[in-house]
């Protein structure tokens, strides 16, 4: 996919702009399983706390992330409450998030839906802004009951939604209306 994101501006209201796109490709890329852009999300020497999970840099992080979700028939991740602040080239944000983990793959397991908020710090470099520090607080969790997704082919077709870029959202941004 082409990066569409603001990069700069000319002031704190494209900037938290630019942030609030950041955070909203994190759940893209987190309900795509696209690690490739959830590592654009993140700068390199970037550290996460995943409500004690999964605590260290952005590789340990996408690979316990990438291991987790592909466990999971699909997740829905929402953001509400978006607060961020910034400032020249740093920032920081608090963001509420309601995930839903779809019926797992392994039965051992059981989907389930949560309730939490991000606390992150923000660094524009060379003119990107990207996530230098994450830690996620669970505030609550519950088991998801039944929710499933369609059987490929289903209820709903050819062209439910996908857990990877062949998800209909990637041709959407890449078309010639938007570039």
């Amino acid at each position: 996919m082409k990066d569409t994101m603001i990069t700069s501006g000319p002031g704190p209201v494209e900037d938290e702009a630019a942030v609030r796109d950041l955070l909203l490709r994190y759940c893209r890329a987190v309900d795509r399983v696209d690690l490739a852009l959830l590592r654009d999300c993140f700068w390199p020497d970037a550290t996460v706390d995943f409500s004690g999970l999964i605590r260290g840099g952005i590789d340990e992080f996408i690979e316990w992330l990438g291991t987790n979700l592909a466990g999971y028939s699909f997740t829905v991740h929402t953001l509400s409450n978006v607060l961020t602040r910034v400032r020249d080239d740093r920032g920081v944000g608090e963001s509420y998030v309601i995930a839903l983990h779809g019926e797992p793959k392994d039965l051992s397991r059981t989907g389930f839906r949560s309730g939490g908020r991000y606390l992150d710090r923000f660094e524009r470099r060379d003119g990107r802004w990207r996530i230098a520090a994450r830690t996620a607080l669970v505030v609550w969790s519950e088991p998801a009951g039944s929710v499933v997704a369609p059987a490929e082919g289903g209820e709903y077709g050819p062209s439910r939604s996908r857990r990877d870029t062949s998800d209909a959202s990637y041709t959407l941004f890449e078309t010639e209306a938007i570039r």
